[in-house]
């Protein structure tokens, strides 16, 4: 029989219920076994500290991760977790300034389809040790396609975004070559960065210069708008370079949903968000 979960706050409910819509992958990646561990066995295996708080008359456990931070009680004759405090874990980032230097634009930009920040800095990884073309970075970054244009189409999810970023060059010497890739010095500083941790910081630095993420961010923790579906899909529609339809938008609406959930918690920027039916986390 597993345990269920219960909530101080409606906060707190529904960062923990709303997966979809609060978590980036990387929150996603070390916070969901926490919770089924804790569903599961109401305990963990280690990590937790175990102390007391005003007011609470059971143990007190917290556990901080990279990416978050629990605050909870057990009661194993009741079978019942219940969370104190939850918290996305964030970095000195000054957002505010990144927007106060965004101007009108009517150029196009390209919409990402992956939402994964890890990807991207592996693919900037892979570019600076070795020259790599669109089928080469393909390949490497686990493209399973056969022909070499499909191989390709992979290593393009990757570059065409990084160069948006201006992160990347994109070279081409000849019409017959393939093009090659060449990092930019913002690129390189990712690159030759010494930790994850500072790789991570100036990736989300390069996210808060990107024009169709500044318009989310200002209208959502600036204007207090919700960041809906319909408001990615309308920023979609004013700022895509090649007006894409059918699976295509819904997929990169929701790769740019996850990246500002993940650039929002690096930052601490207070992003207004609509909630969707709560995962299996929820009671």
């Amino acid at each position: 029989m597993s345990y269920k979960f219960e909530y101080a706050t409606e906060s707190i409910k529904q960062f923990l219920s709303n997966q979809n819509t609060f978590w980036d992958v990387e929150l996603e990646h070390e916070l969901q076994p926490v919770l089924q561990r804790l569903r599961d066995f109401g305990e963990l295996e280690a990590g937790a500290n175990v102390g007391f708080m005003p007011g609470i008359t059971e143990l007190v456990y917290e556990l901080q991760g990279k990416t978050f931070k629990l605050v909870y009680t057990v009661s194993a004759e009741l079978q019942i977790v219940k969370f104190y405090e939850c918290y996305a874990m964030s970095h000195s980032i000054d957002w505010q300034i990144a927007l106060d230097a965004m101007s009108d634009s009517s150029e196009e930009y390209y919409i990402p389809q992956i939402g994964d920040h890890r990807k991207f800095l592996k693919a900037i990884d892979l570019i600076s040790q070795s020259e790599m073309n669109p089928c080469s970075l393909g390949s490497a970054m686990g493209s399973r396609a056969k022909k070499v244009k499909d191989i390709s189409r992979r290593g393009y999810y990757y570059s065409s975004f990084l160069e948006a970023l201006g992160l990347l060059e994109i070279l081409k010497i000849d019409s017959k070559a393939p093009c090659t890739y060449k990092l930019t010095a913002k690129g390189e500083l990712i690159a030759k960065a010494p930790n994850t941790d500072t790789k991570e910081r100036l990736f989300a630095e390069a996210l808060l210069g990107f024009f169709p993420l500044q318009l989310l961010i200002d209208a959502t923790a600036r204007d207090q708008k919700e960041l809906t579906s319909e408001l990615i899909g309308e920023v979609i529609r004013q700022t895509s370079k090649d007006g894409c339809g059918g699976t295509t938008n819904p997929r990169r609406a929701g790769s740019l949903r996850s990246l500002i959930n993940w650039v929002s918690r690096m930052a601490g920027i207070p992003i207004y968000h609509q909630l969707y039916i709560p995962n299996i986390y929820a009671d």
